[in-house]
This record gives C-alpha cells, structure tokens and sequence, in this order.
C-alpha cells in the first residue's frame, strides 16, 4: 500500500526516516485541520464570519492587490501597512479592512484543533 503526506524534518534530519521529535510537521499527525475557509468580496468594512466551533479557533487571512497577488493580513493590528485584520472569539471571526487597503477580495482560513478540543 502506498503511503502519502507532508512531512518536514528538523535541520540535519532526512524527513523520508525522521520521526518522533526530529519532525516538525507531520501531515500524519493530529495538527490543525481546517474547520472553514473561503474567499468573500470586500463590501462591508468588517465582515462576520460564524465558525461553529465553542472556543477562539486559529485563523489566517489574505487579501488581494490590484494585481491579483495575496498578502497574508498582520493579524491584530488593523493599522498595519496591508490594513487587513482578523478577530476570532468563540463564535465567530470578523475580517476588518481599512479603506486604503487595495485590491477586492478576502481569503481566510479558520483551523479547528483536534489535538486540543477532541
């Protein structure tokens, strides 16, 4: 049978025979799966986004320029140079743009923790 993932060893380690501890990822392991992701167009400055999870997942947000090239959003800081942030509490995530923030469309990922959360 044949075996397939990602797997990404430690420096000095080859991750074809590396386990355990000299494995950084582990596709095969129980890491962050994605609970819900999409791709919206900005209309609203802030766009709520329900998860359906009971507790503050991990999430990730990019934005597009007017050349169609994403940028991954500095989450917590609205004001930061891209001007993409995205809040998660234990119901939904909001994605927040400012107005100067170029380009027209929002990709976002929410994780849901299996490890931690069953």
């Amino acid at each position: 049978m044949i075996s397939y993932g990602l797997k990404i060893s430690k420096k000095g380690k080859d991750a074809r025979t590396a386990t355990g501890r000299d494995l950084i990822y582990n596709s095969e392991e129980n890491y962050l799966f994605i609970q819900k992701e999409g791709l919206i167009l900005r209309s609203a400055v802030t766009t709520a986004i329900p998860h359906g999870l009971t507790y503050f997942p991990t999430g990730m947000l990019w934005g597009d320029n007017t050349s169609q090239e994403y940028f991954k959003a500095n989450i917590g800081d609205a004001n930061a140079p891209v001007g993409l942030d995205m809040t998660i509490d234990n119901y939904e995530a909001n994605l927040t743009h400012s107005g100067s923030a170029e380009g027209n469309q929002l990709y976002y990922i929410i994780f849901n923790d299996p490890v931690s959360y069953g």
